[in-house]
């Protein structure tokens, strides 16, 4: 039977996003780095996701992402309105 890492109760809500951006083709995209997928995979079976997130190999191609989600998500704040319930 496969053991399963306990989760660090240190992970906060953006460390678990940037692991999850990266598994959802962040960095796992084409024109990046075929290991990474495993290495990532191989990682979270052993460590927790903050000292994934603060990889150099996760952050750093991460940033760029994390920053337009950032963007996006101010305009959204600025933009959108409540009417009726609904945004």
């Amino acid at each position: 039977m496969a053991s399963v890492a306990p989760a660090a109760p240190a992970e906060t809500t953006e460390q678990v996003a940037r692991v999850a951006a990266a598994l959802a083709g962040g960095i796992l995209g084409p024109e990046h780095d075929p290991a990474v997928p495993e290495r990532i995979i191989a990682a979270m079976q052993r460590r927790p996701l903050a000292e994934i997130a603060a990889e150099p190999w996760v952050a750093a191609p991460l940033g760029p992402i994390l920053e337009r989600h950032r963007s996006n998500v101010e305009v959204v704040r600025r933009h959108a309105r409540v009417d009726g319930g609904v945004v």
